[in-house]
């Protein structure tokens, strides 16, 4: 399968779940976006992301974000250590949490914290 045939399944599915933005973010969702996806992705005002590209970023271990279409979703969101301060890796459980993702999508079907802490919607293999 290739890497366009995954984005455009991932791009669908995506486009299925409502928008969850109004027109002011909240300041941790612009803060932890643009510290994942780059200030320069990240509109300041409303934490919105380009509707015309596909942005990944490596979290930790195995984990992705992605924002695809403008819509954020985490990829494999397997973290190890629940990390509080940052040191090891630069981003921490709260960052992640306030990226507000769309989705979440699993390699293996389970409950991660992080999915309890979230609004997303969880969807596994």
């Amino acid at each position: 399968m290739s890497l366009k045939n995954v984005l455009s399944g991932f791009s669908i599915a995506i486009m299925a779940i409502a928008p969850v933005y109004a027109k002011r973010a909240d300041d941790a969702v612009v803060a932890a976006r643009q510290k994942v996806f780059g200030v320069e992705n990240v509109d300041a005002e409303t934490g919105k992301l380009p509707g015309d590209k596909v942005i990944f970023s490596w979290l930790s271990n195995s984990s992705f974000a992605a924002s695809i279409q403008g819509r954020v979703v985490f990829l494999d969101t397997y973290v190890t250590r629940l990390e509080v301060q940052p040191g090891r890796t630069p981003f921490v459980i709260k960052d992640m949490v306030d990226l507000k993702p769309e989705a979440i999508l699993l390699g293996m079907v389970f409950k991660t914290p992080l999915a309890t802490r979230s609004d997303s919607q969880i969807a596994g293999v």
